[in-house]
């Protein structure tokens, strides 16, 4: 989800407007749900205009890792 509505599953490529210097130009929050009971999800935020002023840049990739299980020890 991107910015609360759905885009798709992934791998996916989205399309950003951001400046000329690769700062996003409006609030962008990506969130990545896992499709299991109990979903994992992982949230991504990139804010307009930062608390110093400035602009958050847009990184080319974004990853997510909803591989995450938990692991059991038997002794």
């Amino acid at each position: 989800m991107i910015n609360g509505e759905y885009v798709g599953t992934t791998p996916l490529t989205v399309d950003f407007y951001v400046d000329n210097q690769g700062r996003v130009m409006r609030d962008i929050e990506m969130r990545a749900v896992s499709p299991v009971p109990f979903a994992v999800q992982e949230i991504r935020r990139f804010p307009a205009t930062a608390t110093d002023g400035d602009a958050s840049w847009m990184p080319h990739v974004v990853d997510f890792d909803l591989n995450i299980h938990p692991v059991f020890v038997i002794r």
